[in-house]
């Protein structure tokens, strides 16, 4: 699943995923990213695409990584810092991204952790 708040890069990181044979859900807001993570069965991934300030004082990510704890979960920002990297480790992120990405890196890092 392909989540965030910059929808551009996050659709074309889904078609570069697509066209390497996953099959992929974008969630087109937060919400639409919490409603999609209820049910695990079909998630064997998730993308958050944004900044990480936002994802992680509203919540979502502490109740992604909840009911998603199994699954590889990355984070992929160009807002960050030590102290951001270090709360997306605790909170149960497997990698966090620094932008800018190339899908080259995504991609290997995906067949890495799928």
């Amino acid at each position: 699943m392909v989540g965030g708040d910059e929808h551009t890069l996050s659709k074309a990181m889904t078609e570069e995923l697509k066209n390497e044979g996953y099959r992929i859900t974008f969630a087109r807001s937060r919400q639409d990213l919490m409603d999609k993570a209820t049910d695990s069965s079909n998630v064997w991934a998730v993308i958050i695409d944004g900044d990480w300030k936002v994802f992680h004082f509203n919540n979502m990510v502490e109740e992604i990584c909840k009911r998603l704890k199994t699954r590889p979960l990355f984070i992929l920002t160009a807002h960050y810092s030590i102290t951001a990297v270090v709360q997306a480790f605790q909170t149960g992120f497997h990698e966090f991204l620094a932008k800018p990405l190339g899908i080259e890196e995504l991609l290997a890092l995906f067949k890495k952790k799928i």
